[in-house]
């Protein structure tokens, strides 16, 4: 984890700082993205969605809806298959515009860029900051950059490959379909050995238990239903950080629920018959009683 970050003022009345302002979940993954725990000095770092919902406050959706925001602003790119994210000009305010081939900076750029895990970014990165980190080894790409905007793939010459690929795509999108529709469930043991690696290590029973848990699998299916590129393994990872980030909701609301017992001194009483306090019994009147003349 780094000590600090640096964020420029520019930030703010730049021309991407200005587009990121007509979507506050944007300008709030933004800023989150440049000085997160996650980050490296090359803006280039591994951060799952599920980090940036939790940890921004903004939920799933608007976390989705932020980083949306954020990469159409060309403030960053996200790899929903890798789940790297790559902040085109971090490195520039992080280490510095330009180094020396003296600077020991150059070195810790190299180390660190070599360390990164396989994603789409690798040599678009170097491309960019080579020359002015005096960057001596770049790295191929591992994995298809997935866009929203990405182009079609050229036609195929001949006839006869063209009817192939249309067979090709029409199975392709079968499978798809057939995914999509097919529920997900998780294998319990292994979610129970992911769990077992969380901080929540010795309460993975509870975590199972959890009455809502259907209801968690269901909200955790639909909000992944379209990412067909997820193995089983990545969901099963996915959906026990996703559990535990209930477990942590459902705790936080156990707590405050005990904070307010213990600021009104008792347990509330829902007994209705209790407002009109304790009844009084009263001894019958045996006394005459002068009535006037009211008879």
């Amino acid at each position: 984890m780094r000590d600090y970050a640096k964020v420029s003022p520019h930030f703010w009345t730049g021309s991407t700082g200005k587009q990121l302002r007509q979507c506050p979940e944007g300008l709030v993954v933004a800023m989150y993205l440049m000085t997160c725990p996650h980050a490296n000095m090359l803006g280039l770092f591994y951060v799952p969605l599920l980090y940036i919902a939790h940890e921004t406050g903004l939920g799933f959706e608007g976390a989705s809806k932020g980083l949306d925001s954020a990469c159409e602003a060309g403030f960053c790119s996200y790899d929903p298959v890798s789940e790297m994210v790559w902040v085109y000009e971090m490195a520039r305010f992080q280490v510095a515009d330009s180094l020396k081939a003296t600077d020991n900076r150059c070195k810790g750029v190299q180390n660190e860029y070599n360390s990164l895990p396989s994603n789409p970014y690798l040599a678009s990165f170097f491309d960019k900051y080579s020359k002015a980190f005096c960057m001596t080894e770049k790295r191929a790409n591992s994995t298809k950059k997935h866009t929203k905007n990405e182009a079609p793939s050229k036609p195929l010459a001949s006839q006869e490959q063209e009817q192939e690929q249309e067979q090709e795509n029409i199975h392709t999108n079968a499978q798809e379909e057939s995914s999509e529709t097919e529920t997900w469930n998780p294998n319990i043991e292994q979610l129970k050995t992911i769990l077992q690696t969380t901080k929540f290590s010795q309460r993975v029973h509870e975590i199972l238990s959890l009455e809502e848990f259907q209801f968690h699998l269901g909200n955790f299916n639909a909000h992944h239903e379209r990412n067909i590129q997820l193995t089983d393994n990545q969901k099963h990872r996915k959906f026990a950080q996703w559990l535990v980030q209930e477990f942590e909701k459902q705790l936080q609301r156990i707590e405050r629920k005990n904070t307010s017992i213990r600021k009104t001194g008792a347990i509330p009483n829902r007994n209705v018959n209790d407002a009109w306090g304790e009844i009084q019994y009263y001894a019958p009147c045996t006394d005459d009683i002068e009535l006037g003349g009211l008879i």
